[in-house]
């Protein structure tokens, strides 16, 4: 890699600041005194300005792109986000040239626009958030198919190994995966963990949450995909619930399967019982995180799962059923 002046961060999965790794990588480098431009999505109820400069971090975003539910949805959805990501690229370069492309997966596509800035010299850094492979298996229930999809998202990753020239992985699991299937050498991998900045859950005074009258309050706060297990969330706390326990439950965030589980909390009688306000800032969900009685990260076991943890630690996939185990014993421990 040549020397950087100029760091450009590739992103598709959330806008920035909201992507917090993304955001406390850049202002990171911002503080080691690089330039940081940002290229992402426009957000659903945050980061709406299709430009803004903020810590010295100016960032470009795009019209949301059209939400990819199905193979039909992602083949809608990523040439728009790979159009726009390559224009928003070019408006960049033409600007201040950049010296490093910072691309942040998913998806394992962007080793696509940043071609031809690659054959100007410009170093490329796979940042890698999560393994797509095995999301495939989540997404499927567990179920490995050899199938087309499963053949271009396999395709994708090698590409994107193959034009890294530094990884960085979240954490031994992934740089395992990165050494191995991505056959990059050792020195060019290293390990960056994420987890929440102290300074942003300072402690202090702070207003209770409205718990809605209800006695225990259980949290959740992340991505509502469906390797994520937030079904079985639900599903426990209607079984909390039969055999009385007087519980509302928090969850903040979105993803694939948000409108599912607002059905499904419906299904199970819990409308009443449920806050689901959709992506929220730091601002707006640390009170509610810290008014929790209980917060859960319900993820299920699988091929995904078992190697990818919620920040920089990683709690126990579990069922239903051990879910009331745990939460039987943490509401009694008053």
């Amino acid at each position: 890699m040549r020397d950087p002046r100029h760091i450009l961060f590739l992103v598709e999965n959330l806008s920035v600041p909201l992507d917090r790794r993304v955001w406390h990588e850049c202002t990171t480098l911002v503080g080691a005194g690089y330039e940081v431009s940002v290229i992402c999505p426009r957000g659903k109820r945050h980061d709406l300005e299709s430009f803004a400069q903020l810590s010295g971090v100016r960032i470009y975003r795009y019209p949301t792109p059209p939400s990819g539910q199905s193979l039909a949805g992602y083949l809608r959805e990523y040439p728009y986000m790979l159009a726009w990501t390559l224009y928003l690229a070019l408006r960049v370069w033409r600007r201040q040239p950049f010296d490093v492309i910072h691309a942040c997966n998913p998806p394992d596509l962007f080793f696509l626009p940043a071609w031809p800035f690659r054959r100007r010299g410009v170093s490329f850094v796979f940042d890698q958030h999560d393994v797509n492979p095995e999301i495939m298996i989540a997404k499927r229930g567990g179920e490995v198919r050899e199938g087309f999809p499963e053949r271009v998202v396999r395709w994708a990753e090698r590409r994107t190994y193959a034009a890294a020239d530094v990884v960085i992985s979240p954490n031994e699991s992934y740089r395992r995966i990165a050494l191995t299937r991505g056959r990059i050498a050792p020195e060019d991998v290293s390990v960056v963990r994420s987890a929440p900045r102290l300074e942003e859950f300072a402690l202090g005074d702070f207003e209770p949450t409205d718990r809605r009258g209800h006695r225990y309050l259980l949290g959740y706060l992340g991505i509502m995909g469906r390797q994520d297990g937030v079904d079985v969330l639900l599903e426990a706390t209607a079984r909390l619930v039969e055999r009385g326990y007087d519980v509302m439950l928090y969850m903040a965030g979105s993803g694939e399967m948000y409108g599912e589980l607002v059905a499904l909390a419906g299904t199970l009688g819990l409308t009443e019982r449920v806050l689901m306000p959709g992506y929220q800032d730091p601002c707006e969900f640390t009170p509610m995180l810290r008014s929790c009685d209980v917060c859960v990260a319900p993820d299920v076991p699988g091929p995904f799962n078992d190697i990818t943890p919620p920040f920089s630690f990683r709690t126990s996939s579990i069922s239903s059923e051990r879910f009331l185990g745990l939460a039987h014993n943490a509401l009694h421990d008053e």
